[in-house]
C-alpha cells in the first residue's frame, strides 16, 4: 500500500502535466469546436487541470521537505545500527577469549567479562591487539578467524560456566536487537521508507540464530551433565559441532550487517569512510 501511495504521488506532476497537453493541444492546433459549443464544460474541465496542477506542485513540495526532514532520521537510525552491530563484532571474539582492552555496555560487559576470562583460561589467546583487529575486523582475516573459532569453541562449548554466562551476554544482545527494531520498523513503516523497514525486518533472521544456539546450549548442558546422557552416545560431538556452526554464522551476520549500516551511514553523510575505520577504537 505505501509503495502504491508513493508511485502515485511521484506520478503526479506528470500526470497533471500530460492532462495540460491535452487540453491545449485540443484547443489548438487542434481547434476542437467542442469547448466553444460548451463554454461551461470548458470552463470546469480548465478549472480542474488548474487545480491538478497546483495539487502537483504542492505535493511535489511537500515531498522536498519529507526529504529533508527525512536526512536526519535516517542518519541516526543507521549510525545506531552500525554502532550497535559493530560493538557485536567485538563482543564475539572477547566471548572467546580475546581481550584487545575494547568494553562494550555495562548490561553486556557483567556477563561477557566472565566468559572471556573463563576462555581464556581454558584456550590462552596469544594474538597480539593489530593481529586482532586484522583477524576480527576486517574481511581478509574471515578465513583465519572461522578456523579460529573452530578450534576454540569445541574446547569451550561442553565448560559450565563459560556457556552459562556467554549465554545470558547473547540474550542481553538480542533483547537490545528486539528494542531496536521495534523502535525503527514503526518509524520506517509511518515514513514509507520500504527498503529500510523490510531490511531491519529480516535482521530477526540473527535473534532466530541465537535461539537456536541457546536450544543446542541446552542441550550440551544435559549432555555434559546428566550421567545417562553423557558420553559419544549423546550426540555431544554432533551437538557441539552445530553449535560452532550457528556461532559461526552468526559472527558473518554481524560484520554483514555492520558493513551495510556503515555504508548507509556514508551514503546520509555523503562522505566516504575511511579503510577499517570502525575496527579502531578512538584514542
Amino acid at each position: 500500500m505505501t509503495s502504491r501511495r508513493a508511485l502515485v504521488r511521484r506520478s503526479l506532476p506528470l500526470l497533471a502535466g500530460a492532462v495540460v497537453v491535452g487540453l491545449v493541444a485540443s484547443d489548438w492546433p487542434g481547434d476542437w469546436p467542442f469547448w466553444a459549443e460548451h463554454p461551461q464544460v470548458a470552463g470546469i474541465a480548465g478549472g480542474l487541470a488548474l487545480l491538478l496542477v497546483a495539487g502537483a506542485v504542492v505535493d511535489s513540495y511537500l515531498r522536498r521537505r519529507e526529504a529533508r526532514r527525512w536526512v536526519g532520521v535516517g542518519r541516526a537510525a543507521a549510525i545506531e545500527f552500525a554502532v550497535f552491530f559493530e560493538v557485536n563484532r567485538w563482543v564475539m571474539p572477547q566471548l572467546l577469549g580475546a581481550d584487545f582492552w575494547v568494553r562494550v555496555w555495562p548490561d553486556v560487559e557483567v556477563h561477557l567479562t566472565p566468559s572471556r576470562e573463563r576462555a581464556a583460561a581454558l584456550v590462552p589467546v596469544r594474538l597480539a591487539a593489530d593481529d586482532m583487529v586484522r583477524l576480527f575486523m576486517t574481511d581478509e582475516g574471515w578465513a583465519e578467524y572461522d578456523a579460529w573459532i573452530r578450534r576454540r569453541l569445541p574446547v569451550l562449548a561442553p565448560d559450565n560456566p563459560w556457556r552459562v554466562s556467554t549465554f545470558v551476554a547473547l540474550h542481553t544482545l538480542n533483547r537490545m536487537h528486539a528494542a531496536m527494531i521495534a523502535q525503527w520498523t514503526s518509524l520506517f513503516a509511518v515514513l514509507g521508507d520500504d527498503a529500510r523497514f523490510e531490511h531491519v525486518s529480516q535482521t530477526v533472521e540473527i535473534m532466530d540464530r541465537i535461539v537456536a544456539m541457546t536450544e543446542r546450549s541446552w542441550q550440551i548442558d544435559v549432555a555434559v551433565n546428566s550421567p545417562a546422557l553423557s558420553g559419544t552416545d549423546a550426540g555431544l560431538p554432533r551437538l557441539v559441532d552445530e553449535y560452532v556452526g550457528h556461532w559461526v554464522a552468526l559472527t558473518r551476520a554481524y560484520a554483514d550487517e555492520h558493513a551495510y549500516w556503515a555504508a548507509q551511514v556514508a551514503a546520509e553523510a555523503q562522505i566516504p569512510i575511511p579503510p577499517r575505520v570502525w575496527a579502531r577504537r578512538d584514542r
